[in-house]
């Protein structure tokens, strides 16, 4: 046990003096619960975010569902996330506080009894002394042991919510790659739909050309032009031609319609949003790991100032004069210095987390 470091905050804080939670891991999980909860869970919504068309939402329905599926076990971890581990991991800094403001009064009391223990010369009061100093550490190890349990609590629930979001990551990423399986067929009949559009010109005059001597068919015979406006000019022009081929060019009509309309461009956003979805799981599960290793880091911190002080007690109760050597060696200010500087480190932390904008519960749970 080094008297330089004496019950010194060194798990509570990095080395820089900043308290261990990080302040961006924090904004970080806010986000990705924002981010997640306002995730779409019905085709409606899907359809509502993109502008799909009716075609494109046709085709992706079951493979939706599912995307929509895991998408709600998602949400069912940032609600955790939002619920139980942040509230958690602010409660742990709570805990860090109330011990850095009470630590320098209660560690001062301490090195007070030892002074007065080195002064005396009665054996009766020196006896007391030793048992006042015995349950003032006392008292204080099982403060920090509440606190460390605390810490623990938190550490459960960042490992517990770690493991659900890697199991509903894969669950993504399988609703992800059957989405992907299915826009790569389609994007193939899309390719094939292109080939075929600049065909059409050839095909829809070879079909209108036995009729353009007639006055009427030829005043009204379908261009490639009309085809880029409606499918109600394209009827309309091929409405005018007569003879026995009207069906004909009107069966023509309604596959230029589906090629029109079905073309590659609506499947961007999907596959966009696809790889944002995979991209934010996995740095979120980052954030989540840097966030349990700062909180075991605190858990680390109680354990050894709780060491330094059971270490301390058994001096005193086994050897007096190592135990006054010892705590000579301390420097009271220093310590108490350190206390103070980590409330005031966590005190700022504490009051950023609670000034960031939220929505409230019920806007994230739609």
């Amino acid at each position: 046990m080094s008297s330089t470091d004496f019950i010194a905050p060194r798990g509570l804080s990095h080395s820089d003096g900043n308290y261990a939670a990080q302040d961006q891991v924090i904004d970080d999980l806010l986000r990705y619960i924002e981010i997640v909860q306002s995730l779409p869970e019905t085709i409606a919504e899907y359809q509502e975010r993109f502008g799909f068309s009716l075609l494109i939402v046709s085709e992706l329905d079951q493979v939706l569902e599912g995307l929509f599926e895991a998408y709600t076990r998602v949400k069912g971890d940032s609600c955790e996330c939002r619920d139980a581990v942040y509230p958690g991991i602010l409660q742990a800094a709570v805990l860090i506080s109330d011990y850095a403001r009470t630590a320098p009064d209660t560690t001062r009391g301490i090195f007070e009894l030892v002074r007065d223990l080195d002064n005396t010369t009665d054996e009766a009061m020196a006896q007391l002394l030793i048992e006042q100093i015995d349950d003032s550490i006392s008292e204080q190890i099982e403060e920090i042991t509440v606190l460390g349990a605390g810490s623990n609590g938190c550490s459960d629930s960042l490992h517990k919510l770690e493991r659900r979001m890697k199991e509903s990551q894969q669950l993504v990423k399988q609703r992800s790659d059957d989405l992907h399986e299915v826009i790569a067929t389609l994007v193939e009949i899309i390719e094939d739909g292109e080939k075929q559009l600049k065909a059409l010109p050839e095909m829809v005059a070879q079909t209108t050309a036995p009729y353009e001597q007639d006055q009427l068919a030829a005043d009204a015979a379908p261009s490639y032009s009309l085809l880029d406006f409606s499918r109600a000019s394209i009827m309309s022009a091929i409405t005018s031609v007569r003879g026995a081929a009207a069906a004909k060019t009107a069966d023509l009509a309604d596959d230029v319609w589906a090629i029109v309309t079905n073309d590659g461009g609506g499947w961007d956003p999907i596959l966009a949003e696809l790889a944002a979805m995979d991209a934010d799981l996995k740095a979120t599960l980052n954030l989540v790991n840097t966030a349990t290793d700062d909180v075991e880091q605190i858990i680390g911190g109680w354990t050894a100032i709780s060491s330094d002080l059971d270490n301390l007690r058994d001096m005193f109760k086994n050897d007096i004069k190592s135990a006054d050597q010892y705590t000579a060696g301390l420097i009271e200010k220093n310590i108490i210095s350190d206390l103070k500087h980590l409330a005031d480190e966590v005190a700022e932390y504490e009051g950023a987390a609670h000034a960031r904008p939220r929505r409230p519960s019920a806007d994230l749970d739609r």
